[in-house]
């Protein structure tokens, strides 16, 4: 049960690492450090789960995930995707390395870079399609490229006063696989970060799967002060695979 727990969380370090490479600039200022709190709800038939943890990432593009609930676990990872799971209970530490665990490789990424124009999609070869205007909202639709065209047919992106409110992939079969809500918007650095995303997970049967992730607590430069930032695993703990 606890190994599974544990994957769980993997996943969501997926979700958390958002941030940057080194050397990352905005408007003449730079951000050498962040960290906030974090809660993820999940529904998923009937059942409802929650992970709490707190984030701190350098400059260097190092994170630290502490997680406190519902395991007691310390997730640092990096650019280049290598991955340390340790837990201080055990003192134990798992070892991964993949690119999908680099703390550049997630849409919120591109909040903090100021490229949230198209939430990564170019980077991954879509291609824009159309745009309207309906209202206050611009309604955009992309494209896959030919490598991503067995996952999906077009993702449809749409912004309110210049910022992303929603995202909607869908498949090769036309059926939505993830909608995606972006608000609760909160500015600094000349930037706007939603503190609140929902994602809505559809499976092949139709059903789906509600995860409501909150980020409060956000800390800049100076006033991110916090002993995790520093945080090494003890040379005496036992790998484990």
């Amino acid at each position: 049960m606890k190994k599974v727990v544990i994957l769980s969380l993997i996943g969501l370090v997926g979700i958390t690492t958002f941030f940057l490479i080194s050397g990352f600039h905005i408007h003449q200022n730079t951000l050498e450090k962040i960290s906030m709190d974090m809660d993820t709800r999940k529904t998923e038939a009937g059942k409802l789960t929650q992970v709490k943890a707190s984030i701190y990432f350098q400059q260097s593009g190092r994170m630290i995930t502490k997680f406190n609930h519902p395991v007691d676990i310390v997730v640092i990872n990096n650019t280049k995707g290598d991955l340390n799971i340790y837990n201080p209970k055990e003192n134990t530490v798992a070892q991964k390395f993949n690119y999908t665990y680099s703390t550049e490789n997630s849409s919120i990424y591109y909040f903090l870079n100021g490229n949230s124009n198209d939430l990564g999609l170019k980077a991954l070869g879509f291609k824009l399609n159309s745009s309207k205007i309906d209202k206050e909202y611009l309604i955009t639709n992309w494209l896959p490229s030919v490598e991503y065209m067995k996952y999906f047919s077009s993702v449809e992106l749409v912004f309110k006063q210049n910022v992303p409110v929603y995202i909607k992939f869908i498949g090769p079969n036309s059926k939505v696989l993830k909608k995606s809500y972006y608000y609760n918007y909160k500015k600094f650095y000349n930037l706007s970060f939603p503190e609140t995303i929902t994602n809505i997970y559809f499976n092949d049967k139709g059903d789906s799967s509600i995860e409501k992730t909150s980020y409060s607590n956000i800390k800049l430069n100076n006033e991110a002060n916090n002993s995790y930032f520093d945080f090494i695993i003890p040379s005496n703990a036992k790998l484990i695979k």
